[in-house]
């Protein structure tokens, strides 16, 4: 199961009406037209374009700072992309700096049932996406590996667990497996974020990781890198501590 949409599936959904939800809790919501910083760039307008031409809509100052955030980052995030050897450490630092300048939007986790998370798109240029994310109070994303893209998640609204795990061993041959097999995986970090506070993952580390909302619930962003266009998140079950390895677990791919 994939939480986070591939850019190829971003680029499709553009042309659905706004608030389809395109996967369990993932729903499209975009304007018509950007205003501010980029709208001075005419080719870049496409991805918040509405299926309807004629109906132009003001954003707010937050969605703004969205789009200024894609805008600026996108040069150093062309240029990771294409990199012989990606700094994606160096890239992560920078943009999780710009990521927790942003403040949280109008709404928070108003009307959603206990225990229940969305995620909306919210600005999507290559090879960048912008996802806002909402959790109920104790909502629960369960452990995913992001292959094939990096990412900087922000707490700007309440708060969350958030662990993070690589996988032991051999990489490439864990995520061949089918979900029948099981591998190893290394719980490598836990923290609770709150507003201002940022959590990174790269292609090689971090890349695993669960989320839990506090007892306010939480509002974040999530800001994700794309090296290859069908990158998507894939969901792992967590299986028993292994007795012979502190932090160890067996894990396997889940179905579907």
């Amino acid at each position: 199961m994939s939480h986070f949409q591939t850019f190829e599936q971003l680029e499709r959904a553009s042309r659905i009406e706004h608030g389809t939800e395109i996967a369990p809790g993932v729903v499209i919501a975009r304007r018509s037209f950007v205003f501010g910083a980029l709208a001075s760039g005419a080719a870049l307008l496409t991805a918040c374009q509405s299926s309807s031409a004629t109906k132009l809509v003001r954003v707010s100052d937050n969605e703004r700072a969205l789009e200024d955030f894609v805008h600026a980052l996108r040069p150093r995030a062309r240029a990771l992309v294409a990199a012989a050897e990606p700094d994606e450490e160096r890239y992560l630092e920078h943009a999780a700096r710009a990521l927790a300048r942003l403040q949280a939007p109008e709404v928070g986790v108003e009307g959603l049932e206990a225990g229940k998370w969305n995620m909306k798109s919210r600005c999507h240029f290559r090879p960048i996406a912008v996802f806002e994310m909402r959790l109920a109070p104790g909502a629960r994303l369960e452990l995913h590996d992001h292959r094939d893209y990096n990412g900087v998640l922000s707490c700007v609204a309440g708060s969350v667990r958030c662990a993070n795990f690589d996988i032991i061993g051999d990489v490439a041959a864990a995520r061949a497996q089918s979900g029948d097999t099981p591998f190893r995986v290394a719980r490598i970090s836990e923290q609770t974020l709150r507003p201002g506070d940022v959590s990174t993952l790269a292609r090689a580390v971090r890349n695993l990781h669960e989320l839990e909302a506090g007892p306010e619930g939480a509002v974040l962003y999530d800001a994700f890198t794309y090296f290859e266009a069908a990158a998507g998140s894939h969901t792992v079950v967590l299986g028993a501590r292994l007795a012979d390895s502190p932090g160890h677990y067996e894990a396997r791919w889940a179905a579907g």
